[in-house]
């Protein structure tokens, strides 16, 4: 998920909301209409993203980019932001890095909101297709990424995908095609683990290689009958998100491995025999075409500038209230968006 200050700031250049009156040590770092943001689930997104050295990396370019064309055209005294900057924003990262993940959870609570009320939420295929679309997209950084990190990247990824309007589109055609092997919702497995032990009490790995090949074998040429040999391995079913969890080579193979096919894995003790049994996948539609088309292109925003506006428009009429803590949140939004600043004991 790309949280860059396209995909952040950007979109929430348009939060028409107040700021929230009073001291900085409230509770939470904002509300959408109502529903609050504590800091502290500020501070774990945060931490979450910042996890992945990958997406660190990738921030920080992006950061720089940004930093560069403003130079470039003239402009003084950019600050360089990044993720870990100073340690002014919740815990040790960059405070304008931080307010992007708080403009981030704004705009993924104010669409929820919104499309709950027109009866519009994704489906949970929708949602395992937006979480599909990022592993495609960028696999060490979906892998590095924890668990909470990762749902809530797909959430924003699908309520978002719910305004682009995307006929069939070549592009993201072409993009599920090509990487068709990840848009599924479970996979069911078949694993055994073959272990030979030698003459002198230690694990024959030659023996066991050529045990797990036999037993591989057997499963190919007969997937619906697995031999007698099997009967204490174990059967499961996964989702994405259990997957990913896994070792990331058994993750590999799981992955590369259609229904009904077989390979084996070398292990400390010896061999894991996998059989991927059944595989639930994700058919192309125009709904999946939307969800490729947000993560692929940063947010939406380029080369889908109905759907920009459409959130913006969603985010002008939520009432925004965001902790003056965060105030940095507020400086980076352009005229005329900027919210209204008020002074402590007023009232929005």
């Amino acid at each position: 998920m790309r949280h860059t200050r396209l995909a952040g700031a950007g979109l929430c250049a348009a939060l028409g909301g107040a700021l929230l009156a009073g001291c900085g040590t409230a509770p939470y770092a904002a509300t959408v209409n109502g529903e609050p943001i504590s800091v502290q689930e500020l501070a774990a997104q945060a931490r979450d993203w910042a996890s992945s050295p990958a997406f660190v990396k990738f921030q920080d370019a992006q950061f720089l980019s940004e930093e560069q064309a403003a130079s470039s055209q003239g402009q003084t005294n950019v600050p360089l932001n990044t993720v870990e900057g100073n340690g002014t924003g919740p815990n040790v990262y960059g405070m304008y890095w931080t307010t992007v993940q708080l403009s981030n959870m704004i705009t993924q609570i104010a669409l929820r909101q919104y499309l709950g009320s027109k009866g519009k939420l994704p489906s949970q295929e929708q949602y395992a297709a937006a979480w599909s679309s990022e592993w495609a997209s960028n696999p060490p950084i979906w892998r590095e990424v924890g668990r909470s990190a990762r749902t809530s990247g797909a959430t924003y990824d699908a309520l978002r995908a719910q305004l682009v309007p995307v006929a069939t589109a070549k592009a993201d055609e072409q993009f599920y095609a090509a990487n068709k092997a990840d848009f599924w919702t479970s996979v069911c497995v078949l694993e055994d683990d073959i272990s030979v032990v030698g003459s002198n009490g230690s694990i024959d790995m030659s023996a066991s290689l050529a045990q797990a090949r036999k037993v591989a074998g057997q499963l190919s040429s007969n997937p619906s009958s697995p031999p007698a040999s099997v009967s204490g391995g174990s059967r499961y079913c996964d989702t994405p998100e259990q997957l990913i969890e896994q070792p990331p080579a058994l993750t590999s193979l799981v992955n590369s491995l259609a229904p009904g096919h077989t390979a084996y894995l070398r292990e400390k003790w010896g061999y894991k025999v996998i059989q991927v049994t059944s595989r639930s996948q994700i058919p192309y539609s125009n709904a999946i075409a939307a969800d490729i088309e947000v993560v692929t292109s940063y947010g939406g925003a380029q080369g889908q500038p109905n759907s920009q506006t459409k959130i913006i428009d969603v985010l002008k009429s939520a009432k925004v209230r965001v902790n003056p803590e965060y105030g940095l949140w507020a400086s980076t939004l352009p005229s005329p968006y900027a919210p209204q600043v008020l002074p402590p004991g007023s009232k929005p």
